[in-house]
This record gives C-alpha cells, sequence and structure tokens, in this order.
C-alpha cells in the first residue's frame, strides 16, 4: 500500500478517518466526500506532503480538530 497515489474513501459513513492514512507518504488524491465524521483531525491531512486532490464536499460533522496525531 505504500505505493497507492489515489484513495476514495467517499460515502463509507467513515466517523474518523483511519490513522494510517497519514503513512501513504506517495497519495496524491484523497476523496472523503459524503462521510459521518464525529471528529476531523487536520493534522493526518497535513502529513500527505504529495497530496494535490482533497475532496470533503457533503462531509457532515460535530467537531474540527486540528491537533497532529502520531
Amino acid at each position: 500500500m505504500n505505493r497507492l497515489v489515489v484513495l476514495d474513501l467517499s460515502q463509507n459513513h467513515l466517523e474518523s478517518i483511519p490513522v494510517e492514512i497519514c503513512e501513504l507518504k506517495r497519495l496524491e488524491v484523497l476523496n472523503l466526500n459524503k462521510n459521518d465524521f464525529k471528529e476531523f483531525p487536520g493534522g493526518i491531512i497535513a502529513d500527505l506532503e504529495r497530496l494535490k486532490r482533497f475532496g470533503i464536499d457533503w462531509i457532515q460533522y460535530s467537531h474540527y480538530k486540528t491537533e497532529v496525531i502520531n
């Protein structure tokens, strides 16, 4: 999975972003559209240095967290 470039997790009723996503160092496209996040850890997204496209529309979340999760 360390060669993964595109990850589409849209419409999966996710309540949180799996921390393992930050290990995908080659990821360029991440689609998280239409999920049910309770918390959104922005630090995970910040760790994805090659990320060019990030889909996050239609997400319903109750709290936005910006701290980095290690």
